[in-house]
């Protein structure tokens, strides 16, 4: 993957379509007990955020306006939710409240912002920006707005997601002078920088698991599908190919037990599917452990559960 189609991963803007979602999907029953999501997805005229009653498969905008609001990200306690806009000009992390109220700017610069994510203590947001040129990791305080740098070179670093601990952050970067995407962890006291695995492909959307023994991510070493890290054993095996669209972050349910991700039609429309990924780990075929959340749109991504 060109650094350009890198950087247009990191951004999750494919082009829009002009549809309507449907505020109820009817479809087979899911597990009780899920919860709530939160997504971007395409609406009459924009591309808007989404809250989901999973279990209902009820969903509802919480935001509607003219703009690009997308990549939205669940604070620790549930109460919060930080996103990407252009509503005052170009890309900047905000932070609302869970209904779409109270609507707050984070970072102001010219250059661009993306892919906020909240630490596990709440009081910071990891971020990608542009401002020095390639796209690096930074960290916003929230309510002080400190900036801190986090990484500083040549390469294009996205994608950050921290562990349960708060103690890392994983994220996707081509340094090492390969073209190719990977995936690194890097501790937070120190800055030391690892590489979790070096393939042929491109490697993006790290995600922890609520225990922090796994590391899910997609790649398209061979076809593109979803792998998985055990961090303990260092093996990693992928989970399943499912017409993966390759763009957007894979999310863990808030027990471990489901991945929910983002595919597409042969009609090209999106939807929002989840796996037992429990089954998976067990049994090399569960395909009655799949289940289509939501109903068909022209862009459906950056599904995350609230904690």
């Amino acid at each position: 993957m060109s650094r350009s189609a890198l950087r247009m991963t990191g951004l999750l803007l494919p082009a829009l379509a002009v549809v309507t979602l449907a505020m109820l999907y009817v479809g087979r029953a899911l597990p009780v007990g899920l919860g709530e999501l939160i997504f971007a997805a395409s609406s009459g005229r924009s591309l808007e955020i989404y809250r989901m009653d999973v279990e209902r498969r009820l969903m509802q905008a919480i935001t509607d306006n003219d703009f690009t609001d997308f990549a939205p990200d669940w604070s620790p306690d549930g109460e919060r939710i930080a996103f990407v806009s252009d509503r005052d000009g170009n890309r900047e992390i905000y932070v609302m409240d869970a209904l779409g109220r109270d609507v707050r700017r984070l970072t102001q610069h010219p250059d661009t912002d993306f892919a906020p994510v909240w630490s596990p203590d709440g009081r910071q947001i990891a971020f990608v920006s542009e401002r020095y040129g390639l796209t690096e990791l930074m960290l916003a305080g929230v309510e002080s707005g400190r900036l801190t740098r986090l990484t500083r070179n040549d390469s294009l670093d996205i994608s950050p997601a921290w562990s349960p601990d708060g103690t890392r952050l994983a994220f996707v970067s081509d340094r090492d002078q390969r073209w190719d995407a990977n995936i690194y962890v890097m501790t937070l006291a120190t800055g030391a920088v690892e590489i979790l695995q070096a393939t042929p492909g491109d490697d993006l959307g790290p995600a922890w698991s609520p225990d922090g023994r796994y590391l899910i991510y997609t790649s398209d070493f061979g076809n593109m599908a979803i792998f998985l890290a055990n961090l303990e054993t260092g093996r990693v095996v992928p989970l399943f190919s499912n017409n993966f669209t390759g763009f957007d972050t894979p999310a863990w349910s808030r027990d471990g037990r489901y991945i929910t991700y983002s595919a597409t039609s042969g009609n090209s429309q999106m939807s929002l599917f989840m796996v037992d990924v429990q089954c998976l780990l067990r049994n090399d075929t569960c395909p009655s452990t799949v289940h289509q959340v939501t109903g068909q749109a022209a862009l459906m991504i950056n599904p995350r559960w609230k904690p």
